[in-house]
C-alpha cells in the first residue's frame, strides 16, 4: 500500500493530565531481573520528528498500513510527539480517517521471558484503544500465526476499563488462556507490569498483583518483543468524527529474566 503524503503543520492541543510523580513500581525481586532497556522520554520531539530523535522503531508500524480492525491508519508523523518527558499519541479522525500509531521500544528487541513496565495514562476517547503487547519477534506486524502466543497489558477501550490477557491459548487461537480485569479506567497515571517467567505469568498495576498463572498454555516459550499498540476499537464500536485526545507514556522499562 502506498503511504499518504504527510504535511505536518498542526500541533496537538494542550493536554493537562494528572502529574506523573513516579516512574517505577516497587523494585522486583533481587537477582531475578536484569535491566536491558529504559526510556524516560527526556528529549523533545515535535510531531513528525519522533523518528529522527528516537529512531525509526519508535515511529513503529509502517505508514499507510491498517490496524487490527482495518479502520485505523498508521500515521506516526501526525500522531506521535514527545513533550515534557512524555511520549504522546494524538489520536483523532481527519477527513473521515482515524489515525493511530504503534511504537516498538528497544529497536524491536526480542527475548524469551522478562519483566515489562510501562507508566501510562489516556483521555477517554471513544472508538480508540490500547493493546500494549508482547508479540513474537519473528512474526511480522499484522495478521499472522498467533499460535506462539500474545500477551497484552494494558488492553482496553480508552473510554472503558483496563484488562490484561494472555490471548490465544497456545495451539488454539480462538481461546484466551488467561485474563484479569483491573476495574480501573485510563484517566490517572498508572504503572502496568508484566512478569513473564518459564512457569509463571503475572500482571501488576501500581504494585498490586492482579493475577498470575502457571498454565503452560498461557506462557509463551519463544522470543517476544514489546509493542505499544494504540489502535481503533476491535468491537465495531462507532468512532465519532469529533473524537480526539491523547494516550501518553511516561517511561518504559524492559528487564531480562535471570532466574
Amino acid at each position: 500500500m502506498t503511504a499518504p503524503t504527510v504535511t505536518v503543520t498542526a500541533q496537538p492541543p494542550t493536554s493537562t493530565p494528572p502529574t506523573s510523580t513516579s516512574t517505577s513500581t516497587p523494585p522486583p525481586v533481587a537477582g531475578k531481573w536484569r535491566d536491558v532497556y529504559f526510556e524516560g522520554f527526556d528529549r523533545e520531539a515535535p510531531l513528525g520528528q519522533v523518528g529522527q530523535v528516537y529512531g525509526g522503531a519508535m515511529r513503529g508500524y509502517a505508514d499507510g498500513a491498517r490496524d487490527t480492525s482495518k479502520r485505523g491508519l498508521y500515521d506516526p508523523d501526525r500522531v506521535l510527539s514527545v513533550k515534557g518527558g512524555v511520549l504522546d499519541w494524538w489520536v483523532r479522525t481527519i477527513n473521515g480517517q482515524p489515525l493511530v500509531a504503534t511504537p516498538v521500544p528497544a529497536d524491536y528487541l526480542g527475548q524469551t521471558y522478562g519483566r515489562y513496565e510501562v507508566r501510562f495514562r489516556a483521555d477517554p476517547v471513544p472508538g480508540f484503544k490500547t493493546a500494549f503487547l508482547l508479540w513474537p519477534s519473528d512474526t511480522a506486524a499484522g495478521p499472522g500465526d498467533w499460535n506462539d502466543g500474545e500477551i497484552d497489558f494494558p488492553e482496553g477501550n480508552l473510554n472503558g476499563s483496563i484488562f490484561g490477557y494472555s490471548h490465544d491459548r497456545l495451539g488454539d487461537i480462538e481461546d484466551n488462556a488467561f485474563w484479569v480485569s483491573t476495574g480501573k479506567g485510563y484517566g490517572a497515571w498508572q504503572t502496568a507490569v508484566i512478569e513473564w517467567e518459564p512457569n509463571r505469568l503475572a500482571f501488576y498495576l501500581d504494585g498490586r498483583l492482579l493475577g498470575e498463572t502457571s498454565d503452560p498454555a498461557a506462557i509463551p516459550i519463544v522470543d517476544m518483543r514489546l509493542t505499544l499498540q494504540v489502535e481503533t476499537g476491535t468491537g465495531g464500536e462507532a468512532i465519532p468524527a469529533s473524537a480526539q485526545g491523547h494516550v501518553q507514556v511516561d517511561s518504559v522499562r524492559i528487564q531480562a529474566y535471570t532466574g
